[in-house]
C-alpha cells in the first residue's frame, strides 16, 4: 500500500517505478535488487489496525529474503503474538506505541523478546502510546524507531526536530527517522540531527532516491514496505 500521512483508511494501492506488480513479494526483491538496502521493515496495517492479519503474505516475505534483516510490525500486543517472528532468524518484531494499552505490555513483550526494535509513534506532534515509555528512555532497546505519522508519504520532509529531541534522550541507542523522506539532503539533513538511519519507501519508488544516492558514507538504507491483502 502507498501511505499517506498515517491516515489509513486512505491508503491506496502502491504504484511503483521499480515494478509494476503490486504483489509484495515481487516488490521487495525488486527493491533488494535496485537498492543496496540492509534491512527491511514490513508493517501489516490489518494487523495493526486490529482488522485481522496478513500472516500467507508475511511466510512468504521472509522465506523470500533469508538473508536480509527483517524489522516486522505486526500489531503485537500480547507476548504470545512474537511466536510467529521467533520462527525466523533473520526476523526482529517492531513493538509499536500505537498498540500499547499500557506500560505493562511494553514490559511483558520486552521479556519475551530478544533484538525489538521500539517503534515511538507520533501524529501531529501527539505521543501514540503510553506515557511512560516516552519518559523512560532507560527502557528502550537498542534501536528505536521515531515514527511521525502524519509525514509518511506527505512530501513535506521528515520531522528533523523530533529526531534530534529523541536522539538526546535515547543515551547512546540508534535512532532511526521515519516518515517524510523525500530525496538525499533530507537523508544528510536526518544524519545532522543525530538519526543512525531512516526508513523510506516513497522516495524509493517514485524516483526521489537512487541506488547512487544511497552509497554514500555512513548512509544506512532501511526500505519499509507495508502489506495488505492481495
Amino acid at each position: 500500500m502507498h501511505a499517506r500521512r498515517g491516515e489509513r483508511s486512505a491508503y491506496q494501492p502502491l504504484r511503483s517505478s521499480l515494478c509494476a506488480s503490486t504483489d509484495p513479494v515481487r516488490v521487495a526483491l525488486a527493491l533488494l535488487e535496485r537498492f543496496p538496502v540492509c534491512t527491511i521493515y514490513i508493517a501489516d496495517l490489518d494487523a495493526i489496525t486490529g482488522d485481522g492479519d496478513n500472516t500467507t503474505v508475511l511466510r512468504r516475505l521472509l522465506a523470500s529474503c533469508p538473508g536480509v534483516e527483517t524489522w516486522l510490525d505486526a500489531g503485537f500486543r500480547r507476548p504470545e503474538d512474537l511466536e510467529f517472528a521467533a520462527g525466523y532468524p533473520h526476523c526482529r518484531p517492531v513493538i509499536a506505541a500505537e498498540v500499547l494499552a499500557a506500560m505493562r505490555d511494553y514490559e511483558a513483550l520486552c521479556a519475551r523478546c530478544d533484538r525489538p526494535v521500539l517503534s515511538l509513534d507520533f501524529r501531529n506532534a501527539d505521543f501514540l502510546g503510553p506515557p511512560t515509555l516516552l519518559l523512560t528512555p532507560q527502557l528502550w532497546p537498542r534501536d528505536v524507531v521515531v515514527m511521525t505519522l502524519d509525514r509518511v508519504g506527505g512530501g513535506e520532509g521528515p520531522d528533523n526536530a523530533a529526531v534530534s529531541r529523541i536522539t538526546g534522550m535515547a543515551a547512546g541507542r540508534r535512532t532511526y527517522a521515519a516518515g517524510g523522506v523525500r530525496h538525499a539532503a533530507d537523508l544528510v539533513a536526518l544524519q545532522a540531527a543525530g538519526a543512525a538511519g531512516a526508513l523510506v519507501a516513497t522516495a524509493l519508488h517514485d524516483g526521489g532516491l537512487t541506488a547512487a544516492d544511497l552509497h554514500g558514507p555512513g548512509c544506512e538504507a532501511r526500505s519499509s514496505k507495508k502489506t495488505a491483502p492481495v
